[in-house]
């Protein structure tokens, strides 16, 4: 495989990639798009101003270098990228979301729920107050049984019936003391169960904060010392950046031929041409001697698809040192128009087209001064057509 095969192999797979990325940016803009809609129309046109922008961002550095296209091309890429940024932030959270789900209560959790629910106790501030009353009523009925005691004669206070009823109130207010304090453990247990339940929860709920949280991004902005809210939209937006500076760059790629293909090329068709076997022409008994023709002016040329291959190429080649660089010196754009001027007369559209510059711009700011400096000349294309063409006023080497 030779050097020029090469050449279209690579910008073959270019142009394959730049159709993946620009593929993957609609996908996005457009998934983005329909979170952002309410109803079905919005989303709709949501979706279809975003994937315009997409292909803004994508195609403009190689459809035009002007300054409204990169002005056009900043705007595309920043909104573009704020799109797709949002997608990237909405897929994270619904990410998280998943990771948070998927933790599950602990068995120590679900062990403290099941014994709590065994428990038969009321609350544990109800269950203190009856106790403290029910004592109360254990000293009032003590206080009453030894004021009766006192009061009897002591045969009397043998009988079995003396100070019967203070008597039974001790015993009824002893024995509910009794109960209320088994009743009081209880509640204190289950307060206790309580508490470790509540503290198990918050447990799970800090797991789950932090399951939600992307790993990386919670290792970057802990490295970084940044939020992680903060460093997930940091990230987002590289990320989107990234995405639409590679597809912008794979189209040049793939839609620009570079310096050195154009200079294969060249060497490819004079290879061609070298090759090709002159047909001697037939013998003449008298030698004819035409009378040479006048020189005329060279035949305009205001379109580059009307030329010929081998005549294109050549252009083409010339111009590919201006061609291939956004912004050239002065002294080697004016030098290579002078090479593609000599002996031709090229018009504006085609000079534009070569060189790869607006046609406006480029004849204000060159064509018009290397006129004025009597490097070019400017003539009419023909008495009926006013368009200018442009031929050199000296004739230079074009090698």
């Amino acid at each position: 495989m030779n050097s020029l095969s090469l050449m279209k192999t690579r910008r073959r797979l270019a142009l394959a990639a730049a159709a993946l990325t620009s593929a993957t940016g609609l996908l996005m803009a457009g998934a983005s798009a329909l979170e952002r809609g309410g109803s079905v129309l919005d989303r709709v046109l949501i979706a279809a101003i975003s994937c315009m922008l997409v292909l803004g961002a994508h195609l403009l550095p190689t459809l035009s270098r002007s300054m409204p296209a990169r002005a056009l091309w900043i705007g595309c890429l920043l909104l573009t990228a704020w799109s797709h940024a949002a997608f990237f932030a909405a897929a994270a959270q619904r990410a998280g979301s998943a990771r948070a789900d998927s933790v599950t209560t602990s068995a120590q959790a679900r062990a403290l729920q099941t014994e709590l629910e065994a428990i038969a106790a009321r609350p544990l501030a109800q269950v203190s107050a009856d106790l403290a009353a029910a004592q109360a009523r254990v000293i009032s009925a003590d206080l009453a049984l030894q004021r009766c005691r006192k009061a009897l004669p002591e045969a009397a206070s043998a009988s079995p019936t003396a100070c019967a009823r203070p008597l039974e109130a001790v015993g009824g207010a002893s024995r509910q003391v009794e109960a209320l304090a088994v009743e009081e453990g209880e509640a204190r247990r289950a307060a206790a169960l309580h508490q470790r339940l509540v503290e198990a929860a918050g447990r799970e709920d800090q797991a789950r904060d932090q399951a939600a949280v992307d790993p990386v991004t919670a290792m970057l902005s802990t490295l970084l010392g940044l939020k992680a809210g903060s460093a997930g939209v940091a990230v987002a937006v590289l990320s989107a950046v990234v995405v639409e500076l590679l597809a912008a760059l794979l189209w040049t790629l793939g839609l620009r031929p570079g310096e050195e293909e154009l200079k294969a090329i060249m060497l490819e068709q004079q290879q061609a041409q070298a090759q090709v076997v002159p047909i001697e022409p037939p013998p003449q008994t008298e030698p004819v001697r035409p009378e040479p023709a006048p020189l005329g002016p060279p035949v305009p040329i205001l379109a580059l698809d009307a030329l010929q291959d081998p005549t294109r190429a050549e252009l083409m080649a010339l111009a590919a040192p201006v061609a291939v660089r956004p912004r050239a010196e002065a002294a080697l754009l004016r030098d290579t128009i002078l090479r593609l001027c000599s002996g031709r007369s090229l018009g504006l559209q085609v000079l534009a087209q070569l060189l790869q510059r607006e046609p406006d711009h480029l004849r204000r700011r060159t064509l018009a001064a290397m006129v004025r400096q009597g490097l070019l000349r400017a003539d009419p294309c023909s008495p009926l057509d006013p368009r200018l063409v442009y031929s050199s006023a000296d004739p230079v080497l074009t090698s």
